[in-house]
């Protein structure tokens, strides 16, 4: 093996750095080469000058002095046996090993080249064939992504295009029943690929929470966001017509992005965001919805029990939605002073809000 014969003679340049190398990383190779190295240094290097007869001499000696036992014994024999064996065992292997890491390598050289020469699937062509017909704004790329799924249910991007899909339906038809039952299918049959996916999570729950209004809460939602002008008001709108709702949520994070709200999911930057989203409204209703947002921040991401419950006493109880779930915060948080204090109270809303706030009651009774 290269252990043994490197204590001989020396060895290529190659196979003494692979020795090297398997001597660092195992020590079993280590404690041979140094038993062997030992063993040979103790062999005899020369014989004894001959001078003369000296056959009497040693006989009379061997007889005076008792038998040792002889360094060759067959112990010795056995035990140099058996490390010479190891060594060729361990040179076979190491030879084995380095052969396989050569054939691995080369096998995965291969694998890249197939893959290269591969030929897209009937799921990858008809996903780029749904981007270009989406670019064209044709409507008829969720029926390209509807027959793929349908015709390869078992493809690796099959859950990339049924979110396709669901996002088409979504987003350029707003057919808002085809688009929740798109998203409901990811949900149920790609699980794993769902759980990364909040913006689905998001739309699902929009979708499910106005099916009974037949999706007029979203289109209005969706109608303000896509408006050009006094999108802000139009917002506010939205929220004063749901308030408590997750349209209402939805519109906040839109007036937030309106004004150019930092995209953030860090606590600090959301209260923040709120902070200066609340100066900005106009509608006392608009800011009760902002300011029950900024309590749950205050409360959930940030742990500041004190300002959590300073922005939820500032929600009138003539918006019931809004004000009962706050109520439920501050069961939690204690109760409210009987005058609140603190810098979240815009006091110029006091006259007008309950103005506003009776209409809103009036309207929707």
């Amino acid at each position: 093996g290269l252990i043994a014969a490197s204590i001989y003679e020396p060895l290529s340049t190659e196979d003494q750095h692979f020795l090297d190398e398997a001597l660092e990383k195992n020590p079993e190779y280590r404690q041979e080469f140094e038993e062997l190295s030992a063993f040979v240094k103790n062999l005899p290097t020369e014989s004894p000058a001959y001078q003369g007869d000296l056959r009497p001499i040693l006989e009379e000696s061997i007889r005076e002095i008792p038998v040792r036992k002889s360094f060759w014994n067959p112990l010795h024999v056995a035990g140099l046996f058996a490390i010479l064996l190891v060594g060729l065992l361990s040179y076979q292997y190491i030879s084995v090993e380095r052969v396989e890491k050569k054939h691995a390598v080369s096998e995965e050289a291969s694998k890249s080249e197939e893959n290269a020469d591969a030929k897209p699937s009937a799921m990858e062509l008809a996903l780029d064939e749904a981007t270009q017909l989406q670019i064209k704004r044709d409507h008829s790329a969720v029926l390209v992504l509807a027959k793929a799924i349908e015709e390869n249910p078992d493809d690796p991007n099959v859950q990339d295009a049924q979110l396709k899909l669901a996002q088409l339906e979504y987003d350029h038809g707003q057919r808002f029943a085809e688009a929740q039952e798109a998203y409901a299918a990811l949900r149920i049959n790609h699980p794993d690929f769902w759980s990364y996916q909040p913006r689905a999570h998001k739309r699902l729950g929009l979708l499910e929470s106005t099916q009974q209004e037949d999706y007029a809460p979203l289109l209005a939602l969706n109608k303000a966001m896509a408006s050009s002008d006094e999108q802000f008001a139009k917002l506010e709108d939205v929220i004063v017509q749901y308030p408590g709702t997750l349209i209402a949520s939805a519109a906040v994070d839109a007036m937030r992005a309106s004004v150019g709200g930092l995209e953030s999911t860090g606590g600090a930057f959301q209260a923040a965001g709120l902070e200066a989203l609340r100066t900005k409204c106009t509608n006392p209703i608009a800011l009760a919805q902002v300011d029950y947002h900024l309590g749950e921040v205050y409360w959930k991401e940030m742990k500041d029990k004190d300002r959590a419950r300073a922005a939820f006493c500032q929600i009138p109880q003539t918006v019931p939605a809004l004000a009962q779930a706050a109520q439920v915060a501050l069961d939690e948080l204690g109760a409210c002073p009987v005058e609140p204090q603190g810098s979240l109270l815009n006091t110029s809303f006091a006259g007008k809000s309950m103005i506003v706030l009776t209409s809103f009651s009036i309207r929707h009774l």
